[in-house]
């Protein structure tokens, strides 16, 4: 996230209001708000998209969509860790605890993995008529 003008745009009605440094606080013309500027920074920040939108742009421009496959399984991932961290190291029950949150990650990494593959294989197909 580039920071720059952060503490400029409003955060309310994402209209800019230039400021000198030295003026701490945030008042837009536009929509009357009036709070500290470093808030109004922060603001724009956390509301900003952080997150990687796409996974593969091509050439001629088409985009594929990032996989948010952890955030189906991050549930069960988290609870099986804290069961995890729960047990006394060394038993059957440690054991057992510890091939469940192995076995939720290999079906992070394995749908990853199919999505990368099933991606790569379409492009393949769809482009290798042009390159013949």
């Amino acid at each position: 996230m580039n920071p720059k003008n952060t503490s400029q745009d409003c955060s309310n009605c994402e209209e800019k209001v230039p400021k000198e440094l030295n003026i701490r606080t945030h008042s837009c013309s536009h929509c009357g708000i009036v709070i500290d500027r470093d808030l109004n920074a922060a603001i724009n920040i956390k509301n900003s998209d952080l997150g990687i939108t796409s996974l593969v742009t091509t050439s001629d421009g088409e985009t594929f969509a990032n996989p948010k496959n952890l955030n189906k399984l991050h549930k069960k991932l988290r609870l099986a860790g804290k069961s995890l961290s729960r047990k006394t190291k060394g038993s059957n029950n440690y054991q057992k605890a510890r091939l469940k949150v192995a076995r939720i990650q290999a079906r992070i990494k394995d749908s990853r993995l199919d999505y990368t593959h099933k991606r790569a294989y379409s492009i393949n197909q769809r482009k290798s008529n042009c390159c013949s």
